[in-house]
């Protein structure tokens, strides 16, 4: 009886906990409505622009698929992003295993309506710059002023 109350507390206290924290069900915020969506896989990890909030404290679930876009056949995956008020810069692993990279601007008119005719999908891809191979993503950073770093334990 008493493990039985034990397993019921546990699974409890983690969905509750669950239900607050995003991370847990593949969340990651990116800051703005933009967020590095993960799934059961390494290679379902993407960035997306989130389109299932009704609340910005509730977690994104789905959204428009960024990088990898709806065009790009290259990228296997995202392995790592950071961000700031402004900036979003992206590591990605391609098909071939070689690496990627990019910055987003978030500095942009996020008002769009649900069926647009492609509009809305169009504004965000012009704010995305890439793909890059290390050193131009590098001189790129610096030309723009983008003072963001990827965790060196992660890159």
């Amino acid at each position: 009886m008493i493990m039985k109350y034990f397993i019921l507390i546990t699974i409890s206290t983690l969905f509750l906990s669950g239900c607050s924290n995003c991370k847990l069900w593949g969340d990651n915020n990116l800051g703005g409505d933009f967020t590095l969506l993960e799934g059961d896989k390494i290679n379902d990890r993407l960035i997306v622009y989130c389109t299932s909030k009704e609340k910005p404290e509730d977690c994104c679930t789905s959204g428009i698929p960024i990088i990898p876009s709806r065009e790009d056949k290259s990228t296997d995956y995202i392995e790592i992003a950071d961000y700031n008020e402004q900036w979003i810069i992206v590591k990605g692993v391609n098909i071939d295993k070689s690496e990627s990279y990019w910055y987003i601007n978030k500095d942009f008119d996020t008002s769009w309506e649900y069926d647009d005719g492609g509009i809305f999908y169009n504004r965000i891809q012009n704010n995305v710059y890439g793909p890059y191979d290390k050193s131009e993503f590098e001189q790129e950073l610096k030309t723009r002023n983008i003072n963001l770093k990827f965790d060196s334990a992660e890159e």
